[in-house]
């Protein structure tokens, strides 16, 4: 997925801080890891980045930070920076 343009920065909101502080340190450090690929690769199809479903909003998207693991990242582009919104443990069954 490519996004609308390549993310120079990353800006958590005060939501996203309070759920990230909530997750397993495992999941903390793979969060931590995918957000340096999100800054350093301007095509990082690694993540697995998609549109939110449903959402009324187009600039805002997903990733899986581990695969091996149910949880979701959400954030909203805006320019050049990505805008952190919510980290969330999401079973797709």
């Amino acid at each position: 997925m490519m996004l609308p343009e390549p993310v120079k920065a990353v800006r958590p909101t005060d939501k996203f801080k309070a759920e990230y502080r909530r997750q397993p340190q495992v999941i903390q450090q793979a969060i931590d890891a995918a957000l340096r690929n999100l800054v350093s690769d301007p095509v990082p199809e690694s993540l697995g980045i998609t549109p939110l479903t449903g959402s009324s909003n187009p600039n805002v998207y997903t990733f899986r930070p581990t695969w091996n693991e149910p949880y979701l990242v959400s954030f909203e582009m805006q320019k050049q920076v990505a805008i952190l919104r919510s980290v969330i443990f999401h079973d797709p069954v």
